[in-house]
């Protein structure tokens, strides 16, 4: 192939690719704590993380959990129409303690809108014996291009 013409070809492939980067979106929203959630959607719409704060209450502590979770692709149902998610996870610290996290994400898409439900439970453990719960249930969330 002449390089003018491998050079025009790499070009019409450059631009192909160009506008299915740029059309990945990022919808941001509320959840029905009040706290922020994010939503990045790819090109073809669908989901690909979904960043959510929560609070929820602890068994043994005088003080409410106040964190963020995350979900990343891939997912255990995404389509553009819909998302599915349920995860386990441990981490392990210094000290004997180890963190469970079991969470559970629910959505669905109508027009613009995005939204659905969000639980977690984290559970703590010191030298394999557990001593704190933190959990929130049934969270609403919503998020739009407009939020």
């Amino acid at each position: 192939m002449p390089r003018p013409l491998a050079a025009a070809a790499l070009a019409a492939l450059t631009l192909a690719v160009v506008p299915a980067i740029a059309d990945a979106t990022t919808l941001r929203g509320k959840t029905s704590q009040g706290h922020r959630v994010t939503l990045k959607v790819g090109a073809d719409g669908v989901p690909t993380r979904l960043d959510i704060r929560w609070t929820g209450p602890c068994k043994h502590s005088s003080k409410s959990a106040r964190t963020s979770s995350f979900f990343i692709a891939p997912f255990d149902q995404a389509t553009a129409d819909a998302l599915r998610d349920d995860d386990s996870v441990s981490k392990r610290f210094s000290g004997g303690l180890r963190v469970r996290n079991t969470a559970h994400l629910r959505g669905q898409r109508s027009g613009a809108t995005w939204s659905g439900t969000f639980s977690q439970r984290r559970t703590f453990y010191r030298h394999g014996k557990a001593f704190d719960v933190c959990s929130v249930k049934g969270v609403r969330w919503s998020v739009s291009l407009d939020s």
